[in-house]
């Protein structure tokens, strides 16, 4: 798929697409001197130790290995193919490509993800048409307005009502030119049963268009009129609807929660619209599914280091157990979470309502910590007699014990001691050691401005042995001061290389340098193994100052370490000789041409 895009067009994406800008639509980045920094979206870390250079056009994370350009990243962070990701910055960008040559199966197949977007743009334009324009709509717009929901509010969420019949969509969108098939690819109808055919999956339901973050329309919700059952639907995952990627109202909510450096996560969807139509538009809903560790590190990214989410589940037993679920989610993902226990009887949707924003940003102040809601809610579970206690430390005890923090978890265990009675040298004997649950990941990093080149070889696992270090600061040497290039590939030096991978890439950048300007993107482009990609990420990003002294030190003394080796070969082959082994003698005289050879093509 990817040689159907012309090189000089993606060479071209590379060079217009602004890293920084695409990269900060996901992470919340700070600038540290040229570079830019942020929590990993790839792994779960409290310290940021992702890093994108935009002079160099690349990203790397010295924490898990992850590294690339800026067409690597979408693909990554947004599960998208070559051509997928390429297509995307192309438009962002104002990059024309070119389509004339491909055959109408290749169109086909890059342009299908393009056709179920579209399915959805036009079922969306159908549903929102019948909702505010329709007089079957009437009842549904009657309900919206009920709910205190203004036509402007409506327009800008673009909410819609399904008819009340069976393939009126349907037949809407083969009309459009969409088949069946594709349309049910999407997830809008689904086969009959009992003979050919499809029909509607929202029928006489208000529907809620579930949107990226650029806007486009990926699925839909829908919610019942009338008493019948399921009271909601949620359209079915597709190849453009992963659940557990994608938030409802995070496209409005991303630029707010970073202003606010918080985010309210809800279940439904009528909670999440009654706290955006109140001002409260840091606010996301869950799409019938629990949270998930993609979910809170796309919410990690948006927030920042110091950012804080806080769940607002409903009152009642399956709010709260929701609550509860979610919170091994937010501890193994490193982010920051409370929880807010609403009044009896309330749900998000209804406490705004009946409230107002003000008190409800006055209940989230009093938010409760992790601990704090699992310490009352056990309280409210067991009790306070002897038996209940020590049911209630049984169950705090891992929360405490994978406290990383040793003065968090003193604290906590403290005010755990005080609010239960006992004294806190018991409860501190009754928890097992914070070791013994095992490192928590991603914590004790140091940021990637304290930690020097030497920690590339932990982000690239088994790619750098300390034998091979000198090598490993060659190939950076090349990426980062390109003018010493040239007496590498006179002196053929890369023919001295043990390590197979680095000479790869030094190949590689000796092809880029005789055809112009050598740039560590189009090294990387040129490099098919993810893991020789992760390994130039690296290496460009390593924090070394190279002039052109320190480059003739380092490569003189790679050259003493050839001498070093090829006078070690003499030796052993006169060792050979005088020992008589005729076998060993022959290989390291093999060797010892070989190199000669080599030298010679040099």
């Amino acid at each position: 798929m990817a040689s159907l895009i012309p090189e000089d067009k993606i060479q071209e994406i590379r060079t217009a697409a602004d890293i920084v800008q695409v990269v900060g639509d996901r992470v919340a980045l700070r600038k540290t001197g040229k570079n830019f920094v942020g929590l990993c979206p790839f792994h779960a870390e409290k310290t940021p130790s992702f890093t994108v250079s935009p002079d160099k056009r690349m990203y790397h994370c010295f924490g898990c290995g992850a590294g690339g350009n800026v067409i690597g990243f979408l693909m990554k962070v947004d599960g998208l193919s070559f051509p997928e990701a390429v297509k995307a910055l192309a438009q962002r960008f104002g990059v024309s490509l070119p389509t004339q040559d491909m055959t109408p199966e290749q169109k086909r197949r890059l342009s299908e993800r393009e056709r179920l977007l579209e399915i959805n743009a036009q079922a969306g334009r159908f549903f929102h048409h019948h909702l505010v324009s329709g007089e079957a709509g009437g009842l549904a717009m009657a309900y919206l307005v009920k709910r205190g929901m203004t036509r402007k509010f409506i327009a800008q969420y673009q909410l819609g009502y399904a008819l009340d019949a069976w393939d009126r969509l349907l037949g809407y969108l083969k009309r459009k030119g969409f088949t069946p098939q594709m349309v049910a690819k999407a997830g809008l109808v689904v086969p009959r049963k009992s003979q050919d055919g499809f029909y509607d999956r929202f029928r006489n339901r208000i529907i809620f268009p579930i949107r990226d973050l650029n806007g486009r329309v990926l699925a839909f919700g829908g919610r019942v009129l009338g008493n019948d059952l399921p009271k909601y639907i949620n359209g079915p995952e597709t190849d453009i609807y992963h659940k557990s990627r994608t938030l409802f109202g995070m496209d409005q909510a991303r630029s707010i929660c970073r202003q606010e450096n918080r985010l309210f996560i809800v279940e439904g969807y009528f909670d999440a619209l009654s706290l955006h139509l109140n001002g409260i538009v840091n606010t996301v809903a869950t799409l019938g599914t629990s949270l998930t560790p993609e979910h809170v590190r796309m919410m990690r990214g948006y927030l920042g280091e110091s950012g804080q989410v806080i769940l607002v589940y409903d009152s009642d037993e399956a709010g709260l157990k929701a609550a509860r679920r979610s919170i091994d989610v937010f501890r193994e993902g490193l982010l920051d979470a409370r929880i807010l226990v609403l009044p009896d009887g309330h749900d998000p949707d209804s406490f705004v309502m009946e409230a107002g924003a003000d008190r409800f940003q006055a209940a989230a102040g009093q938010a409760l910590s992790v601990l704090d809601f699992l310490l009352e809610r056990a309280i409210a579970e067991h009790g306070m007699t002897t038996q209940g206690k020590m049911r209630i430390v049984k169950e705090l005890s891992e929360p405490l014990a994978t406290m990383r923090d040793a003065i968090a978890r003193a604290l906590h265990i403290q005010k755990v001691a005080e609010r239960l009675g006992i004294e806190e040298a018991v409860l501190q004997r009754s928890l097992p050691s914070a070791g013994s649950w095992g490192p928590r990941r991603g914590q004790g990093q140091a940021p990637p401005s304290a930690r020097g080149s030497a920690d590339i070889e932990g982000s690239v696992p088994g790619a750098f042995s300390g034998s091979r270090r000198i090598e490993r600061q060659i190939i950076s040497m090349m990426l980062q001061f390109p003018a010493m290039i040239t007496p590498i590939r006179v002196e053929g030096l890369l023919d001295h290389f043990e390590d197979p991978h680095l000479k790869v890439i030094g190949e590689t950048i000796l092809g880029q340098e005789r055809s112009g300007e050598v740039s560590a993107v189009d090294v990387m482009g040129q490099c098919e193994d993810p893991a020789l990609k992760r390994m130039v990420a690296a290496l460009t990003m390593a924090d070394e100052q190279w002039d052109a002294a320190g480059c003739e030190r380092l490569l003189a003394q790679f050259r003493t370490g050839i001498r070093k080796r090829e006078d070690t070969l003499v030796d052993r082959i006169r060792a050979a000789e005088a020992a008589g082994d005729l076998e060993l003698l022959q290989q390291l005289l093999l060797e010892k041409q070989q190199k000669k050879l080599a030298s010679r093509l040099h």
